[in-house]
């Protein structure tokens, strides 16, 4: 009988050849042994029991001395987490290792307003369950893919330090801080009427400057540098696969996709993409280096006037079926004579001998223009 089956992920998210089986009994465990070097498919497979370095590293531990004993090197801190995420499921995620007390063991990390942050720490019973719980790096929990860290002695000390500061302060210290929040608040009540006046101010300002701020936020808006460049893309990437895969990595907004073509109008593996916020924008830069279906692709930040600039090639249109004695001034006035204006390059395809393969290329002005055609 199975339990569980894990398999390991590389630092590309790819399989890595190993996996670990939990099965019910040791019954179970002899017959699964009683399988190494026998295939899978075209393989020879190793089978090994993992139990055995395990227990022998768990008995080293528990023969130390106790003195030497610190819980804060054996603490494994978890990011990228499902914000629902509970301490129950994420002792079931560390399937096979001991954490303390079990879900008592975990420490969910909370942001100021209260909320998960999307971090925990998880404190193991001995230095062999934490190691092993680093095997579950890069793994999916719900949705997400998790990233495990080993906490070191110092780290520990940094955190419990951060926690237990109020329980530490004495009485004096705490009362300097009260003390502090009333001067405080008291200035806040002296300069309410102040503020208020200057709200009122700005208002008014802004009622007789509305068109001139109007136009200034405009500016900024048009600066704010929210783009990226995709390079490596395959020629049979569509808008919709760059979207999902935007999407799937965790960027909220994904705006206007372009997708650049070279000078026979095919696609040239570059895309341009602005994101809505600066969030989106680092959360897409995260993925650089990332597999794009059976590639690889590069993710940079780029200025607009570059998504401008590749905007402006992008409008091309193919005839086929074309006469081989057909040529480039046959094809301008054949889209002069349907209204189409702004020609701006004609590419006639030809085959491996050279000769017509009886399909063009044509770049455009604009979208209109291509609509036209």
């Amino acid at each position: 009988e199975i339990l569980m089956i894990l398999i390991i992920l590389n630092v590309h998210r790819k399989p890595s050849g190993s996996a670990n089986v939990w099965v019910s009994s040791k019954e179970d465990l002899v017959r699964a042994l009683l399988r190494d070097k026998e295939l899978i498919g075209t393989r020879y497979v190793n089978v090994s029991n993992a139990n055995e370095a395990l227990e022998i590293e768990r008995k080293r531990e528990q023969t130390k001395d106790r003195s030497t004993y610190n819980p804060k090197i054996f603490t494994v801190k978890l990011s990228g987490l499902p914000w629902s995420a509970t301490c129950e499921q994420i002792c079931d995620f560390l399937f096979g290792c001991e954490v303390v007390d079990g879900p008592g063991g975990v420490k969910i990390e909370m942001n100021e307003r209260g909320q998960p942050s999307g971090s925990a720490f998880v404190q193991f019973k001995t230095n062999a369950d934490a190691e092993n719980a680093l095997k579950y790096n890069k793994q999916k929990l719900a949705d997400r893919y998790v990233d495990m860290e080993k906490m070191t002695i110092e780290d520990g000390e940094a955190k419990e330090s951060k926690e237990d500061g109020d329980t530490k302060e004495n009485k004096e210290d705490r009362e300097a801080k009260e003390n502090k929040k009333d001067r405080e608040a008291k200035e806040q009540n002296e300069d309410e009427n102040a503020k208020e006046y200057k709200i009122d101010e700005e208002e008014k300002e802004k009622k007789e400057d509305g068109v001139a701020k109007e136009n200034k936020r405009g500016g900024e808006a048009k600066e704010n540098n929210f783009c990226i460049k995709l390079s490596g893309l395959a020629r049979k990437a569509t808008q919709a696969d760059i979207f999902d895969f935007l999407s799937v990595g965790h960027v909220k907004q994904v705006g206007e996709i372009v997708i650049t073509v070279n000078g026979k109008g095919k696609p040239s593996g570059d895309g341009f993409v602005k994101v809505g916020s600066k969030e989106d924008l680092k959360v897409a830069l995260c993925l650089n280096d990332t597999a794009f279906g059976n590639r690889r692709v590069e993710v940079h930040q780029v200025d607009l006037a570059q998504l401008e600039k590749a905007r402006k090639h992008i409008f091309c249109i193919k005839l086929s079926c074309l006469s081989r004695k057909v040529k480039k001034n046959d094809i301008s006035k054949f889209l002069s004579d349907g209204n189409v204006k702004q020609v701006v390059e004609i590419v006639i395809n030809v085959n491996k001998d050279g000769t017509p393969s009886g399909d063009a290329f044509v770049k455009i002005g604009s979208v209109e223009e291509v609509k036209v055609a």
